[in-house]
């Protein structure tokens, strides 16, 4: 994947229900950080049976990633209120500073 994310722009990822778990997402993750040329502002990871583990590499990058302003990640029973809490959070406070940037 990180050769088509290096060759390829991609602005939206959609992901759903493809059963990614924790090990996926981690992996997606990692993969999206290690491309320099990503610049996804949209990633749908919807009914990919992940948790906590998962929610914390996408908070990491969440905050590394600058263009990543819409993370959709509902139907995923593996997490915890206050991890699905945190990533809201985020996703809100980018959208935010996008909005304010943008004025």
């Amino acid at each position: 994947m990180l050769s088509y994310l290096e060759v390829q722009p991609i602005s939206k990822l959609l992901l759903r229900g493809n059963r990614l778990g924790n090990e996926g997402v981690v992996r997606l993750c990692k993969t999206i950080e290690e491309s320099h040329k990503a610049k996804i502002a949209h990633l749908d990871l919807g009914e990919n049976e992940f948790g906590v583990p998962a929610a914390e590499a996408l908070y990491a990058l969440m905050e590394r990633m600058r263009s990543l302003d819409t993370l959709i990640f509902d139907q995923n029973p593996g997490l915890t209120e206050p991890a699905k809490a945190r990533l809201q959070f985020v996703c809100d406070t980018k959208r935010a500073a996008a909005a304010a940037a943008a004025r």
